[in-house]
């Protein structure tokens, strides 16, 4: 017997793809590009102070990490990078586009942002817990990335199946054989200051190689939030993996990350963007798993 709510959803997705079709053949600017390929690399929006501030402030240079075959992952909760992202006019125009255009619905912040440390141990036929296999996540979801550190051919980066995400044959939350499709590979390069905008419905995957650190925002249509898919619990495990991999300061993140704790209050109020306010127990089972021995 059918399942209702997988023909709702199956039905959804083809719509959402089809019209990702349409639009991409009327708009006529920077965000037809994004709607026509999946994703699109703004050069220079974020300001390289604020960059050089994140460092310093979460100790995240390539020499305070041991190489892992994971992913590392530290709550990027400070209110003053947090409001400036909020503020940024080119972000909140193309998630406006995004989601009102393409989706016909709501943009809803999905997660706290996190800096995601990759400095990959890398050995031939090693099993690693970082998404290297092509893939899609779900199709109501969209994310972008602000690169901390230089990504080139030698950096561990994300590569895209251009124009992936308007198949109707490549469903969401799949593992899939690009062998086996014609689409054109793209590799996310990018500096300090540009910004990432993936519509991760389409085929991407991590590729990887040298240290890298970005920092990623998650976006929904207002399902899927943190409450619903992530347990308080696995904010601790995160953090317990990023102490056992960190060689440096850690006496130093923890303070920084109290205070940013003190001032989430002074987080703007921004539609749709409650989690990150509403999400104070998971950074406290974060911090606990930072403290604990």
């Amino acid at each position: 017997m059918l399942n209702p709510f997988r023909v709702y959803n199956y039905l959804g997705e083809v719509y959402n793809k089809l019209n990702k079709n349409i639009v991409s053949n009327k708009t006529d600017n920077k965000e037809n590009f994004l709607v026509k390929e999946g994703f699109r690399i703004s050069k220079n929006i974020i300001s390289l102070e604020s960059i050089e501030h994140i460092i310093s402030r979460y100790h995240l240079k390539e020499k305070n990490f041991k190489k892992t075959k994971s992913n590392l992952a530290l709550p990027l909760i400070n209110s003053e990078f947090v409001n400036e992202i909020i503020s940024n006019q080119e972000i909140q125009n193309t998630l406006g586009f995004f989601y009102e255009n393409i989706l016909k619905r709501k943009c809803f912040l999905q997660v706290p942002p996190s800096i995601v440390i990759t400095n990959p141990e890398i050995k031939e036929n090693a099993k690693y817990n970082i998404p290297c296999s092509w893939h899609t996540d779900y199709f109501q979801e969209f994310t972008f990335h602000i690169p901390l550190s230089k990504i080139d051919k030698t950096s561990t980066r994300t590569l895209y199946a251009s124009k992936s995400h308007k198949d109707i044959f490549i469903s969401s939350q799949g593992l899939y054989d690009i062998n086996k499709f014609n689409y054109q590979v793209e590799e996310m390069y990018s500096n300090p200051g540009d910004v990432i905008f993936l519509d991760v419905s389409g085929l991407h995957r991590a590729e990887l190689g040298n240290y890298r650190m970005m920092i990623q925002f998650k976006f929904t249509s207002g399902n899927n939030l943190l409450n619903d898919i992530v347990q308080k619990e696995t904010y601790k495990k995160m953090a317990v993996i990023f102490k056992e991999n960190f060689i440096g300061d850690i006496e130093g993140i923890i303070n920084n990350f109290k205070e940013d704790l003190e001032n989430l209050k002074f987080i703007n109020d921004k539609e749709n963007w409650e989690i990150l306010k509403n999400s104070l127990p998971y950074y406290k089972s974060y911090l606990e798993g930072l403290i604990c021995s």
